[in-house]
Formats: structure tokens, sequence, C-alpha cells
């Protein structure tokens, strides 16, 4: 069993998305082999499955991939928390930058509003 195209182009601009993310990064080199690992699995699965008195999933084949997904959901939720992390920064530095931004504008409505009211009462 092999992904889909579909399942393909979402995985790249995952990765994409990601790119700069050092630690993200870092993490889709352990996640890509266990996905890759999970695909094979099923494919075998999937066979064994196709030949009868085969027995298709051993008590070990299922604790691994309970393991397996186990594993897997700890390294999404890691990069999860890390992209929501970076997220919440970079809204608060676009703020910062927002609030500093908003200061010479309010300087320039003042002083505006203050020559106006020196020309009219002069």
């Amino acid at each position: 069993m092999t992904p889909s195209p579909a399942c393909r182009r979402r995985w790249r601009d995952l990765r994409a998305l990601s790119a700069d993310n050092p630690p993200s990064s870092a993490a889709w080199t352990i996640f890509s082999p266990l996905v890759a690992n999970g695909f094979a699995r099923v494919a075998r699965l999937l066979e064994a499955g196709r030949t009868p008195s085969v027995a298709v999933l051993t008590d070990d084949d299922a604790q691994h991939a309970r393991e397996t997904m186990d594993h897997i959901r700890t390294i999404v939720a890691s990069m999860t928390d890390e992209e929501n992390e970076r997220e919440r920064s970079r809204t608060e530095a676009v703020r910062a930058e927002a609030r500093v931004a908003g200061y010479p504008l309010l300087t320039g409505t003042l002083l505006s509003l203050a020559i106006i009211v020196f020309v009219f009462t002069a």
C-alpha cells in the first residue's frame, strides 16, 4: 500500500510549512520513517488478510502498532504545541509593532489639531 497522491501532496505541504522551524524539521526525521513503516505494515496486513488460514494480526503486531501510533501522536502533539507557541509569539510581536506604529499617527493627529486650533484662534 502506498499513500495516495492527495496524501503525498498534503504531506509535502505540511512539511513545507514547518521547514523554517529547526525543531519541527528534526521531528520530521523521526516522524517520516514511522509513517512509512505504518504504510508498510498496513500493506503486509492487507496481503496477509488475502491469504486463507494466516493470522492477520498477532498480539505482538497489535502492541507494536499501538506503540507506533502513540509515538506518532506524541510527536504530532509536540509539533502542534511548538507551532502554536510560535504563532502566539508572532502574534504578540505583530501587536507590539502595531502599538508602536500607532504612536506617530497619534502624535501627528494631535499636532494637526493643535495647529488648526492655533490658526483659527489667532
